[in-house]
């Protein structure tokens, strides 16, 4: 197979000098016209790349000095060359570990990046645990030795928080799908947060007994006493609806008892203070009679006659009931000025003055103590 290759190779060879040979033009022509003769033209041929050997070996041995220097730089860039493939292969090898070790790198680090996302989340998730079930020592130090105030008070909703966050039987998320009433954790701050309870209901009970011997004491505001010394704090109240029922039970029969002294003794004041504005000058006796006696009848033109006054007489007194939406009268103002008011208009006053109390009062229980007064 290789013989025919070569002799197929051979045989283009030739056919591609013969059409070179043919392309010369005069060479082209001598064959043409028979004038050239081959057999010499070859015997030229042959002397003449003789003669070309013959210069070249010439011209080689001139040389010798320079080729054989050049012999010796191709050896020595050959050794250089061969150091140079020999440090290109070593920095292959090396680059070939350098690859592995950053493939082993880039695991590592993939696999440092899972770890820290994965302690992230524990992080994320334990503070929220921790956070709905720890008592933090500002949340213990507030309540146990703050001032009553609106820091206080939203101490205690968190309090409250902790305590049905801790006691829920439900599993829930941020407890990893578990009941925080059955972690170690949850049964463990149940205790502390009950102690806790215990001092935030005795301080609060004892501001709101406070507040109650304040209603019972003279010329106390009592509005304002209500609005800012009770209402304002509504939430601790129903914070011990929750934590102690009986707790609150006598708070509010508390109430109800020093409300009732305290409006009854206002009312009697204010009553008697009434009185003394009555413009009432005579007070129907025993004696009067609606009707008019025969004496003056027989007498109706007498001096005496026109002096009788008529205890029952209504006069102006029916003009209260068209002034309707007037103030009631202030009876220490009244004295000062010394006025005096009809016994109809008093009466008015008083009725006013009680309806304004027991609306008041009704209003204050029902967003303070959530229930009616008169409930039992």
């Amino acid at each position: 197979k290789q013989d025919s290759n070569a002799e197929v190779f051979s045989e283009e060879q030739l056919s591609n000098d013969l059409a070179q040979f043919l392309s010369n033009p005069s060479l082209k022509a001598a064959l043409a016209d028979g004038s050239l003769d081959l057999t010499s033209y070859s015997s030229t041929v042959e002397d003449e790349l003789a003669d070309l050997e013959a210069q070249c070996i010439e011209a080689y041995r001139d040389k010798t000095t320079e080729i054989a220097s050049l012999c010796k730089d191709l050896d020595h860039c050959d050794s250089i060359l061969l150091g140079l493939q020999e440090m290109l292969l070593g920095f292959q090898a090396d680059l070939g570990g350098l690859s592995g070790d950053i493939r082993q790198l880039q695991e590592t680090s993939k696999r440092l990046g899972v770890q820290l996302h994965n302690r992230k989340a524990a992080a994320l998730g334990m503070r929220e645990f921790l956070g709905r079930i720890v008592l933090s020592p500002h949340l213990c130090n507030t309540i146990s030795k703050g001032p009553i105030n609106s820091q206080f008070q939203q101490a205690i909703k968190e309090l409250t928080h902790l305590y049905n966050d801790t006691h829920c039987k439900s599993p829930q998320d941020w407890a990893c799908g578990k009941a925080p009433a059955d972690t170690v954790a949850g049964q463990e701050m149940q205790s502390h947060i009950k102690q806790l309870r215990l001092v935030a209901v005795s301080r609060i009970r004892e501001y709101f007994f406070q507040q109650m011997v304040l209603l019972r004491k003279p010329q106390t505001n009592i509005r304002i006493l209500q609005s800012h010394g009770l209402l304002h704090y509504a939430d601790l109240y129903d914070f011990l609806l929750q934590a102690s029922p009986d707790v609150a039970k006598e708070l509010f029969r508390t109430y109800t008892q020093s409300m009732s002294k305290t409006l009854y003794a206002l009312f009697r004041t204010y009553q008697a203070q009434l009185i003394q504005l009555d413009a009432t000058k005579y007070a129907a006796t025993r004696q009067d009679v609606l009707a008019v006696e025969d004496a003056y009848l027989r007498d109706s033109i007498t001096t005496k006659a026109k002096k009788r006054v008529d205890v029952f007489t209504l006069g102006s007194r029916a003009s209260v009931l068209n002034n309707t939406h007037d103030p009631p009268v202030v009876a220490h103002v009244a004295m000062s000025e010394h006025k005096t008011f009809p016994y109809e208009q008093l009466l008015k006053s008083c009725l006013q003055h009680l309806v304004d109390a027991v609306t008041n009062e009704h209003v204050v229980c029902r967003q303070f103590f959530k229930r009616d007064a008169f409930q039992t």
